[in-house]
């Protein structure tokens, strides 16, 4: 084995921590802390309502139902009644079930309608009419909650319905996303109505009441899904696309079905992981990341401490000049007083490694993902081992080198206008559920008489091979449109379990950042023995193969320190961008005792709540 491939083996687990320890991202996690139950959303008040419900004797499925409705009323540009989304279920008898109830492509759909003279116009899969796919949230609440809940319906309605009828204040993220999006949400009356009242953007603590939104979760309670695909709610809603030119059908709407599909499983060393297959990409990617990287990391006892880090780092002073850090090497890193520059060059290292193992992930999902009922994907090969020890033979530790899987295509993802549910509940069942509308409130139309925000799933197909979707990613082949096709999807819901006990719920919104992020959730803590509110805090870093740039969280370079840590990633040939900060992961992590601790990220509006 090439020696600088050996000795950063030993070396990563001691960057990574040193770069945990060392440059987390700002302020800490929300967390809290329960022995029954435990919840974790995007929004304070619908951890609250999952558990409430959970405390008067409902389970997780239960919670999962109230959650997603709360968050559909109060946080409408991520998810709601007229999006789609996955959701993993772990029953109390330990088995895990996965359920597929993504928006699918209406029956008039073709692969050529957002061509105009050979030309796409991308305006029409983003926005409007034409960018709405057959929504798949309240068949997906209704099987699950069918499936494995216990409370009725009504109940789990209640905090949704009076959050609708009564108002809600408005919250400044929220404030935030209205003034965003003001020149979509003012092209339809009904949208307009309730987001921009008197045609302003509203000011924050102003209450917004959504009537006929409080109609559509009534009607829920009462007859479950069936008004959203074969009752009123179906005509109004295929009666307002058309009239808008778009080409969503009643007969669409009632022929839609949630369906039930076999989670993916891997293992990381002694861990076992459970995600979601296709149509989502997450679960394949993340496992044959982690296959690589169980391949490339040693196993060996975890750093605990900064001093144990510092300690294992002096012995690894000969690295330096293979690295190229050699005049870096000669003082102090200005990125951690104090402590050798050296140090920045292994965070350098384990930084470049897993940026590798991303790069070569992103490119299979590229060439082999898709719609499983329509397009074969080769789902074994790609989580076998073998096949990640395949993938690392043209690694190289001292350089980035650009990887291919075949055709240049990659396959588009949601914005981060999603959101996540990670749940546990007291009688040991979980649901970890990523739900989407797509882009920030969708499409822009509200349905008349119910409330109801329509997703703009539509994008999230190729509108041509070679033509990037809404994020920039360059779409292929197995992506393109058919009549009731599902767009592929990045969505991670995932859970991990070690010794046959459930210890991690996880997942996260953010697009195409959604799979790297939740690598590295689960790599901070199964491998690097970081806690998991270190593993929350964490800056994080993301590479998609296309294209060719490293992203970096502002949070991983410490200010003073932007020099040599960049300096050496860009020394390896990495094209770095920064941001302030992405994604809004959620989790419940189970601890020894069975404690459970509910973290919601920081850098977004988040808070856990359990009883």
């Amino acid at each position: 084995m090439n020696p600088v491939f050996t000795a950063l083996r030993r070396a990563l687990p001691l960057a990574c921590a040193l770069v945990l320890l060392l440059a987390t991202a700002g302020e800490a996690a929300r967390t809290a802390r329960s022995k029954n139950a435990m919840a974790a959303t995007a929004h304070p008040d619908a951890s609250k309502a999952a558990a409430e419900v959970m405390r008067e004797g409902g389970n997780a499925a239960d919670a999962f139902v109230a959650a997603a409705l709360v968050l559909g009323v109060i946080e409408p540009y991520s998810a709601g009644l007229g999006g789609g989304g996955f959701a993993l279920y772990r029953d109390t008898a330990g088995k895990v079930h996965a359920y597929d109830f993504r928006e699918r492509a209406p029956g008039k759909a073709r692969r050529d309608m957002y061509q105009k003279d050979g030309k796409v116009d991308s305006m029409l899969s983003k926005f409007g009419p034409m960018a709405v796919g057959v929504p798949g949230q309240p068949a997906g609440l209704e099987m699950i909650h069918a499936r494995h809940g216990k409370l009725p319906r009504a109940r789990l309605t209640k905090e949704a319905h009076a959050f609708a009828a009564e108002g809600f204040a408005v919250f400044p993220y929220l404030q935030e996303k209205i003034k965003s999006t003001a020149s979509l949400l003012r092209q339809f009356d009904a949208t307009r109505e309730v987001w921009l009242p008197g045609d302003k953007i509203p000011e924050v603590g102003a209450k917004i009441r959504q009537p006929g939104l409080a109609k559509a979760i009534e009607a829920f309670a009462a007859e479950g899904a069936a008004p959203f695909y074969k009752g009123a709610i179906a005509r109004d809603m295929a009666a307002e696309v058309s009239r808008l030119g778009g080409i969503l059908s009643e007969r669409d709407l009632a022929t839609y079905q949630a369906y039930p599909v076999t989670p993916v499983r891997g293992t990381f060393r002694d861990w076992e992981i459970y995600s979601f297959p296709g149509p989502s990409s997450g679960g394949i990617v993340l496992i044959e990341m982690l296959n690589m990287l169980e391949a490339a990391l040693p196993e060996q006892p975890q750093v605990e401490s900064a001093l144990k880090v510092e300690a294992g780092l002096q012995k690894l002073a000969p690295l330096a000049p293979l690295l190229g850090a050699s005049a870096l090497a000669q003082g102090e890193s200005a990125a951690f007083p104090g402590i050798p520059a050296m140090q920045s060059m292994l965070v350098a290292g384990h930084s470049h490694l897993i940026a590798e193992v991303m790069r070569r992930a992103y490119a299979d999902r590229a060439e082999y993902l898709g719609d499983p009922r329509f397009a074969d994907v080769p789902t074994k090969r790609l989580i076998a081992k073998d096949y990640a020890r395949e993938r690392l033979k043209d690694l190289d530790l001292e350089k980035a080198h650009d990887v291919s899987a075949g055709s240049v295509e990659i396959a588009p993802a949601e914005g981060e206008h999603t959101t996540h549910i990670s749940i546990v509940g007291p009688e040991g069942d979980a649901v970890s559920a990523t739900l989407t509308i797509n882009l920030s409130f969708g499409s822009g139309i509200t349905v008349p008489k119910w409330g109801i925000i329509l997703n703009n799933e539509m994008d999230d197909f190729a509108a041509a091979p070679g033509v990037p979707n809404a994020f920039g990613l360059i779409q292929g082949e197995r992506n393109s449109i058919a009549p009731g096709k599902t767009p592929l999807s990045s969505m991670t819901p995932t859970m991990a379990f070690r010794g046959g006990r459930l210890r991690y719920v996880l997942g996260s919104p953010g697009g195409s950042r959604i799979i790297s992020t939740v690598l590295q959730l689960f790599l901070h803590v199964a491998a690097f023995g970081l806690t998991p509110e270190q593993a929350m805090d964490a800056p994080r870093i993301h590479h998609q193969w296309r294209p060719d740039t490293l992203y970096a969280e502002d949070a991983f370079f410490a200010p003073e320190g932007l020099t040599p840590l960049r300096g050496a990633l860009e020394k390896m040939g990495h094209h770095i961008k920064t941001a302030p900060h992405w994604c809004n992961a959620q989790a419940v992590w189970v601890e020894d005792d069975g404690t459970l601790l509910g973290l919601s990220d920081e850098r977004v509006e988040g808070a856990p709540a359990g009883f």
